[in-house]
C-alpha cells in the first residue's frame, strides 16, 4: 500500500510506524480525537524531499466524509497514551460520548 509518492526509506515499516486498522489519536487545537487508519502512503514533495508517511484516517464515530489524509508527525498510537481502543475519552478532550462526537464537524466547520 505503501508507494504513490516515491519508495519507502530502507528499514521503515511497509506502513511507517503505524499499522493499518490501528487506533491513532489526532491532535486538533486543544483536544485530540480518535480515528482508525484505514490506509498508508509514503510520499515525497517540495516540502520533504527526503519523504515522510501519510495516512488515511476514519474518525471514530463520524461519517466517512469526514475521513482524511494527514501527516504522521502529531499521530499518536492509543496504546502508548494508555487508552483503550474505542473508549471513553482521549487525552486533552473532555470525556467521551457526545461530547468527543463533535471533534469532526468542528474541525471541518471553518474549512
Amino acid at each position: 500500500m505503501a508507494g504513490a509518492g516515491g519508495d519507502a526509506p530502507t528499514g521503515a515499516g511497509e506502513t511507517g510506524d503505524f499499522s493499518i486498522g490501528e487506533r491513532v489519536f489526532v491532535p486538533h487545537v486543544d483536544r485530540h480525537y480518535e480515528a482508525k487508519i484505514l490506509k498508508a502512503e509514503f510520499k515525497r514533495n517540495v516540502d520533504w524531499p527526503e519523504g515522510q508517511w501519510y495516512y488515511f484516517l476514519h474518525y471514530s464515530g463520524w461519517n466517512k466524509k469526514y475521513d482524511e489524509w494527514v501527516e504522521a508527525t502529531g499521530l499518536v498510537k492509543a496504546a502508548e497514551l494508555g487508552v483503550a481502543p474505542g473508549g471513553a475519552g482521549a487525552p486533552g478532550g473532555k470525556g467521551g460520548g457526545a461530547g468527543a462526537r463533535k471533534a469532526p464537524k468542528e474541525r471541518f466547520a471553518a474549512a
